[in-house]
């Protein structure tokens, strides 16, 4: 993991370039995503509203349909939206911030470079850096794009476990160590996902040089002359192991997390309903509250999942 400090630095660095690139881009698409976030914990209070009186008519038949129709109608506009929202994705945000961000970017580059002296822009260590640089142009579109889907999932992820301390403080315990195990989890394995692009395009390169020089006809020829297959097969077969290693490093990871997360939704879900029909069982908790706690269940998990990849997509981004 890298020095928090640099961390830090890199996340305020971003921010600040991007709003003296865009501000109202910036905080327009976070306001928004920020607010769609906190759906899902308002459609759990109107979807309990309107469990509990259908549950009390059914129970004493006192009431009518029109006592419920306003909850019904909410819900459905709210569901209705979330469903919407789900569209407002990273993805999308790279999409919307993409015209901005990016040429913005290139266009600091371009004034940036004017300003370094002529005897530096000559060094080739800083050329190369230089380079390497200009391709990852698209990283301050990733990282704004991919940071303000993990604020908006941050928040999310707050207003559920409110809604969850408002019903239960074991239920609100439950979520909170579900949630810190994910992300301790993500946080212990986003190294994995992060490689030296320098490092991995080196070897890439190199075995791309040995895979096509050798179906040259006049090189092919050659090999054969000299007896050199051998050493140029055992050669690229080092370069494209040293290039596969960080896709395989990830890919491993990839799988651990995800089986790990998988388990422990499964165990958090598991101590809810039992929680539940105990509480049932003795009369205590009633189905509204019930299905409230299932279905806050669920969207704990999602976003606790976005919150994860979130964070592991924003953390492993190279930004110089």
């Amino acid at each position: 993991m890298r020095n928090l400090k640099d961390n830090f630095l890199a996340i305020g660095w971003a921010v600040k370039l991007a709003f003296n690139i865009n501000a109202k881009l910036l905080i327009v698409w976070g306001t928004f995503s920020i607010l769609l976030a906190v759906l899902p914990a308002v459609a759990l209070n109107y979807n309990r509203q309107a469990v509990s009186i259908i549950s009390n008519f059914i129970s004493s038949g006192q009431g009518s349909f029109g006592d419920v129709l306003p909850s019904i109608m909410t819900l459905g506009v709210i569901l209705t939206a979330i469903g919407l929202s789900r569209r407002i994705n990273r993805d999308f945000l790279y999409l919307i911030m993409y015209d901005a961000y990016y040429f913005g970017f290139q266009e600091y580059m371009m004034d940036s470079v004017q300003e370094i002296e002529l005897k530096t822009l000559m060094d080739k260590d800083y050329r190369e850096q230089h380079y390497a640089s200009i391709r990852r142009g698209g990283a301050l579109t990733e990282f704004i794009s991919f940071g303000i889907s993990f604020i908006s999932k941050l928040v999310g992820a707050v207003s559920l476990l409110f809604v969850a301390a408002q019903t239960s403080v074991l239920i609100f315990g439950a979520a909170v160590i579900y949630i810190a195990v994910i992300m301790v989890l993500n946080i212990l394995t986003a190294g994995k996902f992060r490689w030296d692009n320098k490092e991995h395009n080196t070897a890439q390169r190199q075995a791309d040089y040995y895979q096509q020089s050798s179906m040259s006809l006049g090189v092919a020829k050659e090999l054969r002359v000299y007896d050199l297959g051998a050493e140029t097969v055992s050669n690229w077969e080092k370069a494209y192991n040293e290039a596969e290693k960080y896709r395989k490093r990830s890919a491993k990871a990839d799988g651990i997390v995800g089986f790990i997360s998988g388990i422990t939704f499964y165990i958090f879900m598991a101590g809810i309903m039992a929680y539940s029909i105990f509480q049932i069982s003795y009369g205590i908790m009633t189905v509204d509250v019930y299905l409230m706690l299932y279905a806050m269940g669920q969207s704990i998990s999602e976003m606790s999942s976005g919150l994860a990849s979130g964070y592991r997509e924003t953390e492993t981004l190279y930004i110089h």
